[in-house]
């Protein structure tokens, strides 16, 4: 008596195994115990073989591509895969590979962290109709992300400088053994690569210039004189001539700074002077290797300079932020033409002056400060001013109070539709979303203990970067967005 198994369609391809012929699903039918004449079937259900994210990961991008690869070809329904953040339902894309194998689900919307993230699947079942068993698991998306290990730092009053780049990209300048170091982990990398400093010079800012390539700005150790630098296969190389000699009064002077354009054109500032102060503050751009000034003079010129915020327009205008010492108001000028202009009047108000002055564009063009105002003598508050065209205002309540004495590792950068700020306070540092129409800006917990200076800057996805130091390492971390 002949006998034939048969559950749900026999696929062609299992006739095609049965008879000699190739079947991708081979090993997974049960063959008749009827001997000559019986027919195999795939009577088996797929099982998933792979899944990223993994069960129970934790520090996972809410970018991270999610993939299941299963046993066998299947055949999906409309809803066989659902995606929740939390308590909220995620609508997503499923995409199935030529092979039928291997699934891919792509997010609909948004995946706000901190959250925990659960994949359910169902209504899978293999090209013979036999049904998968259903299954789902969950990873962690954390609010901060942890860049590699942390660095070994002595830094304590110098603080730091920060780029990151695409992918998992960042490079941090810090101090270590009383010299400084520029430390990089590569696209994708796992590890830091220290890259040097050019005989010790001190790192005043670190930039991304054309196709990616790292930028920092230098000062002599010796003689103050300043220089544009890019990172290659044959170490640290001048960008054009020097640019000029950084005054040095007392070493209160704030480092010069170097920022880039959309084309990758470096834009340097910095308070050109003798030791004694009568200085002046310049603005400069590179051009056929040469750092002509920009505009028919300085920026500002005073005793000394301090504080300094640059930030570019998307047409490439440069904006400006300073004060001078012996008048504690502080402006923010832009060149319009040849002429530096000033964006209304001064940011200081009633207040008795500023210790620290940000600023950055945020997605639609419009300007922000982030300002360190003095109370009193002892005592300082953080806010955030909008720019209208004509004015400034106040958004929200501050961020937080602050010693007046502290030297206010403070910086802004836009996430394209919000803004990201990090400030140094009495608790430690602190991180904010501020956001143009928020009473009251949204406070990021770092999960980092007694930091106590840092700098922050944006990748090209829009997220934040931070580097936070405590006078023994530093740690980097990237907002989860």
């Amino acid at each position: 008596m002949r006998k034939a198994w048969f559950i749900g369609v026999l696929s062609a391809a299992g006739i095609a195994g049965a008879c000699g012929g190739s079947n991708d699903d081979a090993g997974s039918g049960r063959p008749d115990a009827g001997g000559e004449g019986s027919v195999i079937t795939d009577d088996l259900p797929p099982v998933v073989l792979s899944r990223t994210p993994e069960d129970g990961a934790g520090q996972v991008s809410v970018r991270a591509p999610i993939e299941v690869t299963f046993s066998k070809r299947v055949e999906l329904g409309a809803t066989s895969a659902t995606l929740s953040a939390g308590e909220v339902a995620v609508p997503v894309k499923m995409e199935l590979s030529a092979d039928g194998k291997k699934l891919t689900i792509a997010p609909q919307s948004p995946i706000v962290a901190p959250t925990k993230v659960t994949l359910s699947l169902q209504d899978i079942k293999s090209t013979a109709g036999v049904p998968m068993e259903n299954t789902s698991w969950s990873w962690s998306a954390p609010r901060w992300l942890g860049v590699s290990n942390a660095l070994e730092s002595t830094q304590v009053v110098d603080g730091l400088r920060l780029a990151a780049g695409p992918g998992d990209r960042v490079s941090v300048a810090h101090v270590r053994a009383s010299k400084w170091v520029v430390s990089t982990i590569a696209e994708n990398g796992a590890t830091w690569t220290d890259l040097g400093s050019p005989s010790d010079d001190p790192v005043g800012a670190l930039a991304l210039g054309k196709n990616g390539v790292l930028l920092g700005s230098f000062e002599a150790a010796d003689n103050h004189i300043v220089t544009v630098k890019e990172w290659g296969e044959a170490g640290w190389k001048n960008v054009g001539d020097p640019v000029g000699r950084q005054g040095h009064l007392f070493g209160f002077l704030p480092p010069p700074t170097v920022i880039t354009d959309n084309a990758g054109r470096p834009f340097i500032t910095y308070f050109e002077g003798p030791p004694e102060g009568g200085g002046k503050l310049l603005a400069k751009a590179l051009k056929s290797g040469t750092w002509p000034l920009l505009g028919n003079g300085p920026v500002e010129s005073g005793d000394y300079g301090y504080m300094l915020g640059v930030a570019l327009d998307k047409a490439g205008v440069l904006y400006v932020a300073s004060r001078i010492t012996g008048n504690e108001q502080a402006y923010v000028r832009f060149l319009a033409g040849d002429s530096w202009k000033v964006a209304g009047s001064s940011l200081t108000g009633d207040s008795k002056g500023f210790d620290s002055l940000r600023i950055a564009f945020d997605e639609a063009g419009t300007l922000f400060a982030l300002g360190r105002f003095r109370i009193d003598d002892r005592n300082t508050r953080t806010r955030v001013l909008r720019y209208d065209g004509n004015s400034w205002s106040k958004v929200g309540e501050d961020l937080a109070a602050g010693d007046a004495r502290s030297m206010g590792y403070d910086c802004l950068v836009s996430m394209r539709q919000h803004l990201f700020a990090l400030i140094e306070s009495k608790y430690g540092l602190l991180a904010f979303d501020v956001t143009k129409d928020a009473s009251r800006p949204i406070e990021l917990p770092l999960g980092i203990a007694g930091r106590s200076y840092g700098a922050c800057t944006v990748d090209p996805n829009g997220a934040p970067v931070i580097a936070a130091g405590d006078g023994a390492h530093v740690s980097v971390q990237r907002l989860n967005r």
